[in-house]
Order: C-alpha cells, then structure tokens, then sequence
C-alpha cells in the first residue's frame, strides 16, 4: 500500500498542470489491483483522465511504453518497487517526453 499512497501523493503535485491525461503502469508482482486503484482516483477525476491502465510483467523493452500509451498522455504512473521497472519506464517517458510520476 506504501507505493500506491506515494504514487497519489505524486499525483497531487501535478495537480497545477491542469487537467490531465494520465496511464497507469502497475507492476504484477505488487499486488496492487487496478480497480482499487481506479477507486483511489475517483476525487481526482476533475483534474485527472486515466487513459489506460495496465499491469506489467517485467522491465519495459526499448520502444514499448510508445504503442502503450495514446497521443494524449502526458504523465506516466509506474507502481512498482523493482528497479528495473521503474528505470525501464523513466526512461521511456524521457525518449516521449512524458512526465513521469
């Protein structure tokens, strides 16, 4: 529950973008559902849109996160306590230039 809580938390601080289009990444090996995660949005849905959310298996693949995310994403939400994972999408959103959360 600890990265869920510090991935809303993260968020928050973008909250002065205005609103915005935002995809999920959630590492299998958390545990984390997505539902309960969508719920967890829910008071954030007038400055937030998810446009995707998906679990992952493992390290994203050089050129990946692009065919994941539509054109209108602008922040990237990674939920994951590996750091392969979490290295993999960082580095994805910096060749789209997306902000990473």
């Amino acid at each position: 529950m600890h990265i869920v809580m510090c991935s809303l938390f993260n968020l928050h601080a973008l909250r002065k973008m205005g609103k915005g289009r935002v995809t999920v990444l959630i590492d299998g090996v958390t545990g984390v559902d997505g539902t309960e995660y969508a719920r967890l949005l829910q008071p954030r849905r007038s400055w937030i849109t998810v446009d995707a959310m998906m679990t992952l298996a493992g390290p994203l693949k050089p050129g990946a996160l692009e065919s994941l995310v539509s054109p209108a994403c602008q922040v990237v939400v990674a939920i994951s306590e590996q750091e392969d994972i979490i290295r993999s999408v960082r580095r994805e959103c910096e060749c789209l230039d997306l902000t990473y959360s």
